[in-house]
């Protein structure tokens, strides 16, 4: 009998732990697979051409603060969202990789996740540690209190199956 691999999908909201988790599960052996990057070399090839001067994904990343209006704007055109581009970065994987999907933020995104074998994962922390962690990130509380109301904060409804971990 042939075991179906471990693929895990992320998600929760800013500072509850996901790429933390996504790269013990790297360090542990699995494919490390970073959604949120992906769709900022998206943005960086896309300021490229609108700027005129080549932006890299880590111009995207330093600037994320900055620019984060034109990149959730930018995303959300191209599909991010939805879904698109899932298949671009499972491609060429071997179906028997384990895989942790890390940022999921849609429940669209789990679902274009799902054909391949993944297991949602659900992270959840306190307002209070949240807090802790963003200012301690150098963020101020009411940035994260703002930031808290859009749309990519918002929990992924519960799904049949998944695992929630309290961090």
């Amino acid at each position: 009998m042939t075991q179906r691999p471990l693929r895990y999908a992320v998600h929760g909201p800013m500072f509850s732990g996901k790429t933390t988790l996504s790269k013990l599960l790297r360090d542990a052996g699995f494919t490390y697979v970073n959604y949120t990057d992906y769709g900022k070399t998206l943005i960086a090839r896309s300021l490229t051409a609108l700027l005129g001067r080549e932006v890299t994904q880590e111009e995207v990343i330093a600037r994320k603060n900055e620019w984060r209006g034109y990149i959730i704007t930018g995303l959300r055109i191209y599909g991010f969202d939805e879904g698109r581009g899932v298949e671009d970065l499972l491609r060429d994987l071997p179906a028997t990789t384990p895989i942790v999907f890390d940022n999921v933020r849609y429940l669209s995104q789990y679902e274009a996740l799902k054909p391949y074998g993944f297991t949602l994962v659900r992270l959840v922390v306190s307002p209070h540690e949240q807090e802790n962690r963003a200012i301690r990130a150098g963020m101020s509380r009411d940035e994260l209190l703002r930031l808290r109301e859009e749309s990519s904060e918002q929990p992924v409804p519960e799904q049949p199956g998944e695992i929630t971990i309290c961090t």
